[in-house]
């Protein structure tokens, strides 16, 4: 039974170390660019790969609330976000090569939704304290003697229980509309333990894009 416990326990502490994700994205800015001037980003495509293993249930509408979240932090910064995805719009060319206005956007969420692991029931060694009298010896000490806690081990059961982990993983590729050169990408891959929804994260990876974005040089 101490075996099981243990085995169950390094099952779960894999887990839990093997989904630990990284919260700073993986950025590259072409050298040759400066995005102090950016106004305008059209985003032309969002695909969603949800490339994860089973069990794995994907977050429903990733693609509106992606493009929400970016939108309201576009907003934030004075940007214009367009939603571009039916190629409905005619994008003008930019009067200056390396320092656009207006950009391309292609978006790839690679994962938004959550994963479960599931712990069986089983028994857990528990201790607990109990108050004894420990009486002094000899005669002369009749009735006397200390109180003293002593541990007392038992196994106590521990039912089955669900833990879920949310993950979000968004690539951004900025691409310059007049020759389609790539000026900025970022690679943005974020979990969370013990939690099934991803919406906050989503946000927080749209805030770190605009954020670097906008400062991009």
């Amino acid at each position: 039974m101490k075996n099981t416990v243990k085995i169950l326990f390094l099952l779960c502490a894999m887990f839990m170390f093997t989904s630990i994700g990284c919260a700073n994205p993986q950025l590259y800015f072409h050298p040759d660019y400066n995005l102090n001037n950016l106004r305008n980003i059209y985003v032309n495509n969002v695909d969603r790969t949800d490339d994860y293993d089973e069990p794995y249930a994907s977050t429903p509408n990733g693609e509106e609330i992606l493009l929400m979240d970016l939108n309201a932090e576009a907003q934030k910064k004075n940007l214009r976000l367009y939603d571009n995805r039916n190629a409905a719009m005619t994008l003008q060319e930019n009067k200056s090569a390396k320092a656009p206005q207006s950009v391309i956007a292609e978006i790839e969420i690679k994962s938004f939704g959550t994963r479960w692991h599931i712990v069986p029931g089983h028994y857990q060694e528990r201790t607990k304290y109990v108050r004894e009298f420990v009486p002094l010896p000899g005669k002369k000490n009749k009735g006397k003697g200390t109180w003293v806690d002593v541990p007392v081990v038992y196994e106590e059961y521990v039912p089955e229980s669900t833990h879920y982990n949310a993950y979000a993983e968004v690539l951004f590729k900025v691409y310059d509309i007049n020759d389609g050169t790539l000026i900025y990408s970022s690679l943005d891959t974020r979990d969370r333990i013990e939690e099934d929804n991803p919406a906050g994260m989503m946000n927080r990876i749209c805030k770190e894009f605009i954020k670097h974005l906008q400062k991009g040089k």
